[in-house]
């Protein structure tokens, strides 16, 4: 039985065949290691991003938590005492455009005035399309944000709500 050798054109075809395949395969990991580095970069790039915006967020919060604290603690508060409280609140920029203050859901206080004079008496309960939320976070006595909704000065925005709850001298917390 004599054995017979492929021919030199089957064995370099099968070797170019072999390397092909190899490099290929290579080629594969390469692009899926590429690819998967730079979605790491993109992942860390969208993290630094998101937590820039969600300081902005939450310092924008913290103005309307720390005002609704004072009102509380201040219930008999002016508009003189509610416009210096503010400017200290909004020494650093942010992108509030206003902050209102609505006792007894009738807005009585607005800073800055200048430009949201329109705001001054309106009542959240003759507003059928701010009601529903204004109910909410009374019922919850958490803030609540709502929006994008139609601003009563033009344009659109997101409005954050936080209860005022004034103590009282029997009985649970007044809102």
């Amino acid at each position: 039985m004599r054995l017979r050798l492929p021919s030199s054109g089957l064995v370099i075809l099968l070797t170019l065949t072999v390397v092909l395949a190899v490099e290929f395969a290579v080629e594969v990991l390469v692009r899926q290691h590429e690819l998967r580095r730079e979605q790491e970069q993109t992942l860390a790039v969208l993290n630094g991003v998101r937590a820039r915006v969600e300081k902005l967020i939450y310092r924008d919060l913290y103005v309307v938590r720390a005002l609704a604290n004072h009102i509380a603690a201040v219930p008999d508060i002016d508009q003189a005492g509610f416009d210096a409280y503010v400017q200290r609140l909004l020494r650093t920029p942010t992108a509030l455009s206003h902050v209102a203050a609505a006792p007894n859901l009738t807005i009585r206080f607005v800073y800055p005035l200048a430009g949201n004079e329109a705001l001054l008496g309106m009542d959240y309960l003759a507003m059928p399309a701010q009601r529903a939320a204004v109910n909410n976070t009374i019922l919850r006595r958490t803030m609540m944000i709502s929006g994008p909704i139609a601003l009563r000065q033009g344009g659109s925005g997101f409005v954050a709500r936080e209860p005022v709850i004034l103590p009282t001298e029997t009985g649970p917390p007044a809102i």
